[in-house]
């Protein structure tokens, strides 16, 4: 008998655990990535209004390596490769930007059942 009221109590102290709702394990750290990539980026796009593309261009690899979804950092990246005269690079971010965009719309339009 002491088995049986054992394993009833065990079988509800599961069961009322796993109606708690889901636990993100790395929620505040991928939260806590996109403040920093966004943190860098900003930097970035401040070394370019002043005209130091260079420095912008290390900035937004940066922002990049850090969120590698950022697909505004890739578009800056584009124009401050453009601006110190790398139009190759210049191309390559301009396409990387034009295939995360791609991307992000195929996801924001997927369905949700």
């Amino acid at each position: 008998m002491k088995r049986i009221a054992c394993f009833c109590l065990l079988a509800a102290a599961l069961l009322a655990a796993g109606c708690a709702g889901p636990t993100y394990y790395y929620g505040g750290l991928k939260d806590q990535r996109d403040a920093n990539a966004q943190s860098i980026y900003r930097d970035g796009l401040a070394l370019a209004g002043t005209q130091d593309h260079r420095a912008a261009i290390s900035e937004m690899k940066k922002a990049i390596l850090a969120d590698p979804n950022l697909t505004e950092a890739y578009l800056a990246l584009s124009r401050s490769s453009f601006a110190v005269g790398d139009y190759d690079m210049a191309f390559f971010y301009r396409v990387k930007y034009a295939e995360q965009q791609a991307y992000r719309n195929r996801v924001e339009s997927f369905p949700i059942f």
